[in-house]
């Protein structure tokens, strides 16, 4: 999740002038990105159900699950890359990466064989690692 509680931040990057802005813009929508991507395939799939959980959206979290089985989890990173092509700075607050099964943590600490643990985590330090170049 990417977010600005207080507003300030983004507040104050409006009154950038627009090249800056469209580029702290572009580098938000980029990272998370490559954030919720890493966490969508290194999600275990043997039924595709946890990959498919994974829900992107602005300003609020989504709060459900959802019955999509997406074992190569082209259907989640498809709605992932929609959603943050959508994020306006000024408009939007945050961007929420959410997965809602009950399990999801499990797998994150190695219940599954097919993911090694701590698959979130990683993808969040390789994004800002990057970004620190």
């Amino acid at each position: 999740m990417i977010k600005d509680n207080s507003g300030s931040f983004l507040k104050g990057i409006n009154s950038i002038p627009g090249e800056v802005s469209a580029e702290i813009e572009r580098n938000i929508r980029r990272a998370a990105i490559n954030i919720g991507s890493s966490i969508i395939m290194g999600t275990p799939h043997d039924t595709g159900l946890a990959r498919g959980n994974w829900q992107t959206s602005v300003n609020e979290p989504i709060k459900t699950e959802t019955t999509r089985e997406d074992p190569n989890g082209s259907a989640a990173e498809g709605q992932l890359k929609s959603v943050v092509g959508s994020f306006q700075i000024g408009l939007d607050n945050a961007i929420y990466i959410t997965n809602n099964l009950p399990y999801i943590n499990r797998l994150n600490c190695g219940w599954s064989e097919e993911a090694t643990p701590g698959y979130i985590e990683r993808a969040v330090e390789a994004t800002q690692l990057q970004i620190k170049g």
